[in-house]
């Protein structure tokens, strides 16, 4: 089965660092899955490092000239 390339772009508190390399994974809901955990992690361990407001997103780009496939933020106030 071919394998799709998705890129993660990850904005931390308005700061956007983009995914320049991405990596191939097994379909869409799986990017979904990996943001997802990728996500809760940095907002976990911003928390426990910080104890303060935060705002995590990752953008999951497919490498297509649409900007965004699909999003998932975390934001705790």
């Amino acid at each position: 089965m071919p394998m799709a390339h998705f890129y993660f772009d990850v904005c931390t508190n308005g700061v956007t660092v983009q995914d320049e390399d991405g990596v191939d994974l097994l379909n869409a809901a799986t990017a979904l899955l990996e943001a997802v955990r990728t996500a809760a992690e940095m907002m976990r361990d911003r928390c426990a490092d910080r104890g303060e407001p935060a705002d995590v997103s990752i953008i999951v780009r497919d490498g297509s000239p649409e900007p965004a496939y699909m999003k998932v933020a975390l934001t705790i106030q």
